[in-house]
């Protein structure tokens, strides 16, 4: 049908081969005709080797092993075969299972098993030890196991008991005759007889079958003051059990969670992340051989929820009103939904007003203006220059909030926290420039051939901006109104001299140009400048030009697969994951791999007494669980926490860039001596000098100059930059 050779065909459908786009587009057009779907399977037995990951787990129902399941498919993301097999916890079937595994191909076997021992899968399946993965529950003679630490939760629960009321405690575990329900049982068993001697433990288990009807004997004689339960359906039975079968109120309940919160007085839920172990699995598939995956790859404990027990002793505070000063944000909208959370668990409010980023910095500028707000939030480009003038250092208000500073140590924040050696702000949403493209364009095979032919070389990545521009103009050159693939390459914002000032200077710094180069000032390297300039001058032969004022117009454009590339504040792309186009979004350093810093810090006016209110706030708002609920609202955070949750990292992938590399980048807001300088009004110079060279005014060099005059001025005029 496709008039090719068979040769031709299998190296289309495979990618592979020298294929022309003609003889491309004929054999894709056929297959679509034919509705012909590739056989995967075949295809791995050809290559005589599996690619995908078969689960063997009980049941999928249930919390624990449904977000464990979950963690993998989403870590995963769909770049490899995921199989599940559920046991329905009985042996027999178990190994039915096993004896169908073992005529199938799959790199990596991940079992939840209910077989006492390990050499069954050995046996049976023929693979070596360190493709098949055991996790939560160890057979004899396991080679690689993975698990949370249930010892550490009971050791966490005791504590928890040792401090309450409870005196007669139950435990509602699995079946003993698993390790590590055993290890669990013995380590709560023996932590409260020393933390707590004068209490009793009774302890049941059940298997998840017959979890239900054990659940009635806790509340058959002696009522208990404390119920521990191994997993959340266990929870739920007691609770059932209670409802129906007890004339007393159901008693404390301390749940081994999967993943979920607790929200009600008299339940205290151990976050184990299910989630996070089987993201930590997937993860390690993807970016090593098995043999290779670490041994650990997460214990997922979590603990208590920390933010809520530091919020207990503050009902006491009487109403206070800390007034909230910030630049309009996803981070500032994700938190005013947890704000109602906050006032009811702490009786402080938070009044939080936001500006444009003009009206923002025209306050902190005027002294007059700032004198009934607590908090500001300062964008990181002038927080060495206003923190002096405007902020309390962090150690002002006690030892609590200096030390949450340590929170973000070992991930490059330190612009966002330092000024001139003191601590003066906490990092509220940083962010920094990345690349992000659309993946399926660049992965196209038509459109690689096609970039092939007019190049003779292969359509990739851009790393540097001579390669950037290059895609962008061949986009450019391809582009259709209307037609998704084929849009424009990249884009450029003509009106706003601040943005376009960002724009230059990522071009200015992946030449290695420095702007702060010695005490005197900033001044821009001439020959560096120009040569930045010109490139960034060229570029709109082929770009699609905005007038906007702000990043917005840029976002929509890629929203509406408008432009194939974006250099752009990573933070600015958090509602571009939920929007239709992210499935085939890809992301990458910026070219040259000198980002720019972004977002900003928060800290505390000088004005401000509110010391007390404003620690339960910072505790609260800088803990793990606010800081994934930022996250997961849209926002942008610094906690490290973050990194670890799968159900942030599947919606916003590129923080595993982040968090590889940390915040690595450049904004020169200070001096070599570290006193800081108003970037906010050098950038403006910049960006003035730059449009007089976009508008023809001026030639590259001449701009250059004028800049760099003007800057001159302002040091003199002021004194500092």
């Amino acid at each position: 049908m496709a008039g090719v050779s068979h040769g031709t065909v299998s190296n289309v459908l495979n990618g592979r081969g020298n294929v022309s786009v003609k003889k491309i587009n004929a054999v894709m057009d056929a297959a679509r005709q034919l509705d012909y779907k590739p056989n995967a399977q075949a295809r791995e037995l050809r290559a005589g080797k599996g690619t995908g990951i078969a689960v063997v787990l009980p049941d999928i129902t249930s919390e624990r092993y449904g977000s464990f399941y979950t963690g993998i498919t989403q870590a995963l993301s769909l770049q490899a075969e995921v199989a599940l097999y559920l046991t329905d916890d009985r042996e027999q079937n178990e190994r039915r299972i096993l004896q169908m595994l073992a005529a199938k191909q799959y790199r990596l076997v991940v079992s939840v098993s209910c077989l006492p021992q390990a050499a069954d899968y050995y046996d049976l399946l023929g693979q070596d030890g360190a493709e098949i993965v055991f996790v939560y529950r160890q057979p004899e003679g396991a080679e690689r196991f993975v698990s949370p630490d249930f010892v550490q939760a009971a050791h966490d629960i005791a504590q928890e008991l040792a401090v309450s009321s409870a005196s007669r405690i139950g435990l509602f575990c699995e079946e003993r005759r698993y390790p590590y329900a055993e290890q669990f049982a013995s380590a709560l068993q023996t932590r409260l007889a020393l933390l707590r001697p004068e209490s009793t433990l009774t302890i049941y288990s059940s298997s998840q079958a017959e979890s239900y009807r054990t659940a009635f004997a806790f509340f058959a004689a002696e009522p208990f003051d404390a119920i521990v339960a191994m997993d959340s359906e266990k929870a739920d039975d007691l609770r059932a059990a209670c409802r129906l079968g007890s004339e007393l109120a159901c008693p404390a309940l301390y749940v081994l969670s999967g993943g979920a919160k607790g929200g009600e007085d008299n339940l205290h839920c151990y976050q184990l992340d299910a989630m996070q172990l089987g993201y930590g699995i997937g993860d390690g598939f993807l970016n090593a051989l098995p043999r290779s995956m670490p041994e650990q790859p997460g214990t997922g404990n979590k603990g208590f929820d920390v933010a809520a027990k530091s919020l207990l002793f503050q009902r006491e505070i009487s109403r206070h009103v800390l007034h909230f000063a910030s630049l309009a944000n996803p981070s500032i909208t994700a938190l005013n939904k947890l704000l109602p959370g906050f006032r009811r668990q702490s009786g402080i409010d938070v009044n939080i007003t936001t500006y444009s980023y003009d009206e923002m910095f025209h306050l902190l500028e005027e002294p007059d203006q700032q004198r009934d707000i607590d908090i500001f939030r300062v964008d990181v480009a002038v927080l060495a220059w206003l923190a002096p003038r405007l902020m309390r250092p962090l150690v002002t208000l006690g030892d609590g909030v200096a030390s949450l500073a340590t929170r973000f140590s070992g991930q490059a924040l330190e612009k966002y926290i330092f000024c001139g050696g003191t601590a003066y702000a906490l990092p509220f949403d940083p962010s920094i420039q990345l690349l992000f493209y659309r993946r399926d364009l660049l992965e196209d095979p038509v459109i690689k051939r096609m970039f092939y032919e007019q190049f003779g070389d292969e359509l990739r990545v851009p790393e540097n901006f001579s390669d950037f521009d290059r895609v962008s103009a061949f986009f450019a050159r391809l582009h259709q109104p209307g037609n998704r693939m084929r849009p424009m390459g990249a884009c450029a914002i003509t009106g706003n001299p601040r943005l376009i000032a960002t724009e230059f200077l990522l071009r200015y710094y992946a030449l290695s140009g420095h702007l702060m180069r010695d005490e005197m000032g900033p001044q821009l390297e001439p020959v560096v400048g120009c040569r930045a300039l010109e490139q960034y001058i060229g570029q709109f032969n082929h770009v699609r030009e905005l007038p906007g004022g702000w990043w917005s117009e840029s976002l929509a454009l890629f929203e509406q697969d408008g432009v194939a590339m974006l250099n752009v504040f990573m933070n600015l792309f958090n509602d571009v994951a939920h929007s239709p186009v992210a499935p085939s979004l890809g992301y990458a350093p910026v070219p040259g791999n000198v980002p720019m810093l972004g977002g900003g810090s928060l800290g505390v006016s000088r004005h401000s007494r509110k010391d007390r209110q404003i620690a339960v706030f910072f505790d609260w708002l800088f803990s793990r669980e606010i800081s994934e609920q930022i996250a997961l609202l849209g926002g942008n955070s610094a906690h490290p926490a973050i990194y670890d949750n799968p159900r942030i990292i599947h919606s916003h992938p590129w923080l595993r860039l982040v968090r590889a590399v940390g915040y690595q980048g450049v904004r020169e807001s200070s001096l070599p001596d570290g006193k800081g300088v108003n970037l906010h009004q050098i950038e403006l110079i910049i960006g003035q000098g730059v449009m007089k060279s976009l508008d023809k005014s001026m030639k590259p060099i001449e701009a250059i100059n004028y800049i760099n005059s003007k800057l001159r001025v302002l040091q003199n005029s002021t004194g500092a930059p």
